[in-house]
């Protein structure tokens, strides 16, 4: 008997040799050996896997909270959902830009072809498919996407040299063209094509000189001014061996196109505050009535028409007969786009960003303790709110309920964690619509997509005044700072943003689970192997062994 027990034991310590082995690379197949930069290097050549090696670093560092705080396959890796989520924030918090093919469109970051399609694009079929195998499907590590994210960028910037040979040809300037304020007026045409969105190769010099002529855009001659003072600190700054002049005008617009997002924000805040002051009863909302009230008197940055606002989602319409702009949905959504380049346009940054990260920053992990999350939000302020706070019992309950629909724990990153947030910071953080109900593009494109007029005309704003000036409800006789019982919208239905692979999960947790079970036959099998011999020599008795057999508990690896 001691025999059958022994090979037992032999035939089960090499079988959890080889469990152990696939636990550890989640059953999913081994990761390429070869450096990510290396293989860059031999599909995008060396001068861009130099530009994507020195952005790589500080990219990590700045989605390291965050990919912290997200869901995971198998062992600290994303899937394709987490990879565009990830990407679609580092974005929006270092540069303000969103990203085509990255950032939500409405349908939300479910697609997994999205962020390679997007690669392929901007880089190359190659390059995307590197990526793809990368992924492989045991996902992508937190380097791996810090890489993927600065070739990225690295291709952007290769964009960005494209169009300022065009500038320069339009400003009549030869590569060494030593003068200051000539090298200006080309860093001005560069600013000019890109808030105006002008496709340099179809330009002409006449009709740039034209443009730049007659240009009346407040915000455009501020900007190019900007432009110009980031030329002066960039040539400043340049040593003599830097090389000639024109290499000086790209480090100058490569600096203007990453600090631009984020400089351009300060009329994000004027506009911002300037929709507060018409703001209904604190619920960071403004009626569709003073909206368009603001328009007749001069503001034409509200104008936009109410099917527009409706679909980029910045209409609230629980209410049908009191429609109402939301202010953080108005603020990040296209309408409010300046600038951009095929790749990319520069919106205004989304201040719940900063609010979220704080979570992500002390919690470290995708969900939290309803206790936690209070105690958090509690202590957390925002430009509008102060903390700290007593959270209204509303607040209190619904983040309870949430956390009822997980298990106890609340998903940080899930549709009701942001619904719950614009609730706790409405003028901040932008309401979350159902995937699939909003379509956010920029105006000329919707307007080309539907064949109507994004921009709301006279007539049409008074209409929509009188209208709601003449419906019951929330009628426009009542103040803005008058009670009401109006309540902002609260859709108890869940969607959330990042999935970690719930299959290649359930698999590793189940090759772990046989692991362990075969642990404890073998060591069940050797030691009873000994102790069997010695009962057999001692007692001279036979005792039968029965046991599980491993193979039934791993059925679905066969």
């Amino acid at each position: 008997m001691a025999l059958h027990i022994g090979s037992l034991a032999a035939a089960v310590v090499p079988f959890v040799a080889f469990f152990d082995i696939a636990a550890g690379s989640a059953f999913l197949g081994q990761a390429p050996s070869t450096s990510l930069f290396e293989e860059l290097d031999g599909v995008l050549g060396a001068s861009l896997r130099q530009a994507a090696e020195s952005r790589a670093t500080p990219l990590e560092d700045a989605m390291r909270p965050t990919f912290k705080a997200l869901p995971k396959i198998g062992h600290d890796r994303l899937s394709w959902s987490g990879v565009r989520y990830l990407l679609h924030r580092v974005f929006v918090q270092r540069r303000g830009w969103q990203v085509n093919g990255i950032a939500d469109d409405g349908a939300g970051f479910a697609d997994p072809r999205a962020t390679p399609g997007v690669v392929a694009d901007v880089a190359s079929e190659e390059a995307a498919a590197l990526f793809e195998r990368r992924h492989g499907g045991r996902g992508l590590t937190l380097h791996e996407v810090a890489v993927l994210a600065a070739t990225l960028e690295a291709m952007v910037h290769e964009d960005v040299v494209e169009r300022l040979e065009a500038a320069y040809n339009f400003a009549g300037l030869a590569h060494n063209e030593s003068s200051a304020d000539r090298i200006g007026l080309a860093v001005e045409y560069y600013m000019l094509m890109y808030l105006l969105r002008v496709n340099h190769t179809e330009a002409t010099r006449d009709w740039i000189e034209d443009l730049q002529d007659n240009s009346r855009n407040a915000h455009v001659q501020e900007s190019q001014r900007w432009a110009r003072s980031v030329q002066q600190e960039v040539f400043g700054a340049s040593s003599p061996e830097f090389g000639e002049t024109f290499d000086k005008s790209v480090r100058t617009v490569e600096e203007v196109m990453d600090r631009y997002g984020l400089w351009q924000n300060y009329e994000c805040k004027t506009i911002k505050s300037d929709l507060v002051a018409l703001e209904w009863n604190r619920t960071g909302r403004v009626r569709l009535q003073d909206f368009y009230g603001e328009a007749m008197k001069g503001n034409y940055l509200f104008s936009e028409s109410k099917d527009y606002l409706r679909d980029v989602g910045a209409l609230d319409e629980s209410n049908p007969l009191q429609p109402m702009v939301i202010i953080p949905n108005f603020l990040t959504s296209p309408a409010t786009c300046l600038g951009g380049t095929r790749f990319y346009s520069v919106c205004c940054v989304n201040e719940c960003e900063k609010l979220l990260r704080t979570f992500e920053e002390h919690i470290g992990a995708p969900e939290a303790s309803t206790e936690r999350v209070l105690e958090l939000v509690q202590q957390l302020e925002s430009p509008t709110v102060a903390a700290p706070r007593t959270l209204p019992t509303s607040l209190t309950e619904r983040v309870k309920a949430i956390a009822a629909s997980h298990g106890g724990r609340v998903p940080l990153h899930g549709r009701l964690f942001a619904q719950w947030l614009h609730h706790a910071f409405p003028r901040e953080c932008p309401y979350p619509h159902l995937a699939g109900t909003t379509a956010p593009v920029r105006g000329p494109v919707w307007q080309e997509q539907t064949g109507i007029q994004f921009m709301a005309n006279t007539s049409e704003m008074q209409g929509h005044i009188d209208q709601c000036v003449l419906s019951r409800g929330m009628s426009g006789d009542v103040p803005a700072g008058a009670n009401s019982h109006f309540e902002v919208p609260w859709v108890h239905e869940e969607d959330l943003q990042v999935h970690g692979d719930g299959g290649h999960r359930q698999a590793a947790e189940l090759v772990r689970s046989v692991v362990a079970t075969c642990r404890i036959v073998a060591m069940v099998a050797v030691s009873t192997s000994v102790g069997a011999a010695l009962i057999w020599t001692a007692a001279g008795s036979s005792r039968k062994l029965s046991g599980a057999n491993p193979k039934s508990s791993a059925g679905w690896l066969v």
